[in-house]
């Protein structure tokens, strides 16, 4: 299966990268401290520990969840049956129940064994990342390793190890992961963005000579602003890019890759209902092509 989750992660990247001083301290010092700092990261469950117990979101209608309840109670009756894992852990994502979803991905790769592939690692390695609220922990790392010993190439894998790279201070590391991925796209991949936003920031702090191309979207100030933003006004602001998509793919269509990205990221916005929509619309632009 392909990872399944968008990557809106601009404002983790920024944080990351954007602290205060953070550009006055000499490339040196910054690497020796990232040593430090890489060996003393959180663990996942510690970081899943901090955060509020799960609630459905508001908008999810009764007949979703209880069909997600009657999916649990399936797989708690037959925890060795790999589809039902499989469904369970799109489901739990689908809710933004990360730390359910991580349980059940684990399950998957335990019931697939050695037939375990490159994105099943990778979409425990990005259920995890979500989890932690956007940090790529030991153990979502270790996923992501997996993933490519399986597939060396896997962009997926690659982005996320780039960005824990940045988030542990080595955008030396960092900025030839992105800029490879930069380099093959396409275009529509979901990563690009995040790159094309970052990637002059990143270059920077690693004190690389690097000028990124007129980017498409948010610029590297645009995001420094949002940064700054209310809670409530970064949420606006993101739903108004997606909002955007959603129009432009239901009025005039789209490729698929955009399709992909949208109903992705209306999962993440916990839009179920929206998210069904472009789903339905999608599978009726694209009748009679399997492919």
């Amino acid at each position: 299966s392909a990872v399944v989750l968008a990557v809106i992660l601009s404002g983790v990247i920024y944080l990351s990268l954007g602290a205060p001083g953070y550009p006055d301290l000499p490339i040196a010092e910054r690497i020796a401290n990232s040593d430090v700092e890489y060996q003393n990261r959180p663990s996942q469950d510690t970081l899943e520990a901090a955060l509020p117990a799960f609630t459905p979101p508001s908008d999810v209608d009764k007949i979703t969840l209880d069909i997600v309840e009657q999916l649990r109670a399936a797989v708690a009756k037959n925890p060795e049956a790999l589809q039902g894992q499989i469904y369970l852990a799109q489901q739990e994502a689908n809710l933004g129940n990360y730390s359910a979803a991580r349980i059940a991905q684990d399950a998957v790769i335990h019931l697939k064994g050695a037939q375990a592939n490159a994105d099943d690692y990778a979409n425990l390695g990005v259920i995890m990342v979500y989890a932690a609220q956007g940090i790529v922990s030991p153990q979502a790392e270790a996923a992501f390793t997996e993933a490519l010993t399986r597939t060396p190439t896997h962009p997926a894998a690659r982005f996320y190890l780039g960005l824990m790279a940045a988030q542990v201070g080595r955008p030396d590391k960092t900025f030839p992961l992105w800029k490879a991925l930069l380099d093959e796209g396409p275009d529509t991949a979901p990563w690009i963005p995040e790159i094309t936003q970052n990637l002059q920031q990143i270059a920077d702090a690693a004190g690389i000579r690097y000028q990124a191309p007129q980017a498409k979207g948010p610029t590297t100030g645009d995001m420094a602003d949002a940064a700054q933003m209310s809670a409530e006004d970064r949420q606006t602001m993101i739903e108004g890019m997606v909002g955007g998509l959603e129009g432009r793919l239901l009025a005039d269509g789209g490729p698929i890759e955009d399709w992909t990205k949208l109903i992705n990221a209306l999962g993440v916005l916990n839009a179920p209902d929206r998210a069904k929509a472009a789903y339905a619309k999608a599978q009726a632009d694209f009748a009679g092509q399997p492919g």
